[in-house]
């Protein structure tokens, strides 16, 4: 009787989160916003993350900064690695909350570390670019080779402009030709748009090839992004 009684509110709280995703899938945004606030009321820190992009956009309700961050804080500092990814490019941008880089490469790092790839992309942005620190391409390949090693269509990306670029490596526009592939067959516009170029031109070690080209422009027009994938610039 005692382990029903466990059981009962977590079968609950997940059917509500559940819910929620059903419903906002289906673009049902104000049973999806009761939903998760019904669920994060019971402290489901994936719903908190939800409600905090509903208040952060307004959608269903107030646009409300205050309670996005409130939501977005209480879930990543129960290490839910998608909360903690959305506060660093919070402090990143100003969007939403006073920039502070120092606090964005904090929750960036968190759950980098725990292998969250779109935080290692923002991590290899923040040290290529030097900002709010030293710049260190060296890091910035480190934290793009470890994103690209779980599938990250934008670290693929990014390779393939390192080794192009022959920016802290050695020049090799195989290893560019393959990574740009890579993050293409993942959808990646930009390198959609650049295996396009590569066979429009010849360049990176390939020949012209307009068939070719055609090909991946038709990859690039049925590409449809993920509305529910975290931003990556």
């Amino acid at each position: 009787m005692l382990a029903g009684c466990l059981l009962f509110p977590v079968a609950v709280l997940a059917d509500d989160l559940a819910d929620g995703k059903a419903h906002l899938e289906k673009r049902e945004y104000e049973p999806a916003f009761a939903a998760f606030a019904k669920s994060a009321a019971q402290n489901n820190h994936e719903a908190e993350y939800y409600l905090g992009l509903f208040y952060r956009y307004g959608i269903a309700t107030v646009q409300d900064n205050d309670k996005a961050m409130a939501a977005f804080i209480e879930a990543a500092e129960h290490d839910h690695l998608p909360s903690q990814y959305i506060l660093g490019y919070t402090y990143l941008t100003g969007e939403g909350a006073k920039q502070d880089y120092t606090k964005a490469k904090e929750w960036f790092g968190k759950s980098a570390r725990k292998g969250y790839a779109p935080s290692m992309v923002q991590l290899a942005f923040m040290y290529d670019d030097g900002i709010g620190m030293k710049a260190s391409p060296q890091k910035a390949l480190a934290w793009f080779e470890k994103a690209a090693a779980l599938g990250q269509p934008t670290a693929m990306l990014y390779l393939g402009v390192f080794y192009e670029t022959g920016t802290t490596v050695k020049k090799d526009n195989e290893i560019a030709w393959h990574w740009y592939r890579k993050s293409a067959e993942s959808g990646e516009p930009r390198a959609l748009s650049r295996m396009i170029r590569i066979y429009e031109n010849g360049e990176l070690g390939e020949k012209a090839d307009p068939e070719k080209a055609q090909e991946w422009a038709k990859k690039a027009e049925d590409a449809i992004p993920d509305p529910l994938n975290p931003v990556i610039e």
